[in-house]
């Protein structure tokens, strides 16, 4: 079986000058930046439309008890475009990733289609510079599009471009309406099941040697935090 891509553009109806204009509200907040220094070198910012907390700087995309903060209810484009689809979400957020800024090779287990929550990334203001590598595949995402990343899988950012990448992030739930959606998009759900059992503890340790390869401080942690969350109970 060939394994499926990891990730995929979806067909959701874009208004980049709506966006854009929500964008411009957003940017009148502070935006703190991205919590875990770790995963990236440079100015990595983020503010969020729908946290656990409820608060627009709150970063976090895990949790419990999301809810729309004060920024959502000033993002019309933003709310047209979630209303798009026939689920529920988590984290609603822009992140922006200011020129010469690099994201470090990660993973952000649970993050696959098939673990029942999945993230798409909307660009609003980016370059050809800037590049997604998610499991060796890269990938540029030109403004105005949508796409699917299996982010459980490893995978980086650079931006080497002259302007801040700021991508609009949102994180939903699986359901039937979603099988529908993807299939639809090109996405062969039972390839990707198939994929998905076959992605065992074994496989896992498998990364964890891909990235001590690398040898990095990032790449160490993160292949240290994989190999004690693959063994067995």
């Amino acid at each position: 079986m060939t394994p499926p891509l990891p990730y995929l553009r979806l067909p959701l109806r874009i208004d980049l000058d709506g966006l854009r204009s929500d964008l411009a509200v957003c940017l009148q907040e502070t935006w703190p930046e991205h919590f875990n220094k770790r995963d990236y070198a440079g100015s990595w910012k983020v503010i969020a439309l729908r946290s656990p907390n409820g608060l627009a700087a709150g970063a976090y995309a895990h949790g419990n008890d999301f809810m729309d903060t004060p920024l959502m209810a000033l993002c019309p484009a933003v709310r047209a475009l979630i209303g798009q689809m026939e689920t529920s979400y988590e984290a609603v957020r822009l992140l922006c990733l200011a020129p010469g800024s690099q994201i470090h090779t990660h993973v952000d287990q649970g993050m696959a289609y098939f673990d029942g929550t999945f993230r798409l990334h909307i660009p609003l203001e980016t370059s050809a510079e800037a590049r997604f590598v998610i499991d060796g595949h890269s990938l540029h995402m030109p403004e105005g599009s949508c796409w699917y990343g299996n982010f459980s899988l490893p995978h980086s950012v650079e931006n080497l471009g002259p302007v801040p990448r700021i991508h609009l992030v949102v994180d939903a739930h699986r359901n039937a309406w979603t099988d529908t959606f993807f299939s639809a998009a090109g996405m062969d759900l039972a390839i990707e099941a198939a994929d998905a059992d076959q992605r065992n503890p074994v496989d896992w340790i498998r990364v964890a040697g891909e990235l001590e390869a690398m040898g990095t401080e990032t790449a160490l942690a993160m292949a240290h935090e994989i190999r004690q969350k693959s063994r067995p109970d």
